[in-house]
């Protein structure tokens, strides 16, 4: 199947910590990624390729709308997470080699650590209210919890713990799974 890039490189670059000047190249394929590999496992396969389809042909409407305002700020979060060691370090012929400039300096490895841990948080919050907004919702996006999927939506995310508090259940997939 295709996969249609849900953000463009000016959405990445104004709402992350990616600086204007980085190469889109370095990060297109870690957009894809995060979209097939990351938001697939939310949405289920079924919503996914449906919500492609529709972006590539340029029907996004009514609920999908308010989807998507919840999609493209987590994948921009989950694309800069993944392309963050790339950005470091490249692979070329003659093995893996660091970038450097003569205005810049690289920082250590356990500053990128850093780096990476943050931005790992925030698309995991992201990835939370996508979660949560799409259980209270689950009703209009019947695709959501279709059966039959390559990938069956994960309503878990890395903020789930063993603790649980009966807080009510709203029907959908994450509410009616055992934890």
């Amino acid at each position: 199947m295709f996969i249609v890039p849900l953000i463009t490189e000016k959405y990445i670059k104004e709402r992350t910590p990616l600086g204007t000047n980085v190469d889109i190249e370095l990060i297109e394929n870690n957009i894809e990624w995060a979209q097939e590999s990351y938001l697939q496992d939310i949405l289920g396969t079924a919503l996914y390729h449906d919500i492609q389809v529709k972006y590539k042909n340029q029907s996004i409407t009514g609920d999908d709308v308010d989807l998507m305002n919840y999609i493209k700020p987590f994948v921009a979060y989950k694309a800069a997470e993944v392309s963050l060691p790339f950005l470091r370090g490249q692979i070329r012929n003659k093995g893996i080699v660091n970038m450097n400039s003569e205005n810049a300096t690289q920082d250590n490895e356990s500053y990128m650590k850093y780096l990476k841990d943050e931005l790992r948080g925030r698309s995991e919050f992201l990835a939370q209210r996508l979660v949560n907004y799409l259980c209270k919702i689950s009703s209009l996006f019947p695709l959501y919890e279709a059966p039959n999927q390559d990938i069956y939506p994960n309503g878990s995310t890395p903020y789930d713990s063993d603790l649980w508090f009966n807080e009510g259940s709203c029907g959908c997939i994450k509410c009616s799974s055992d934890y």
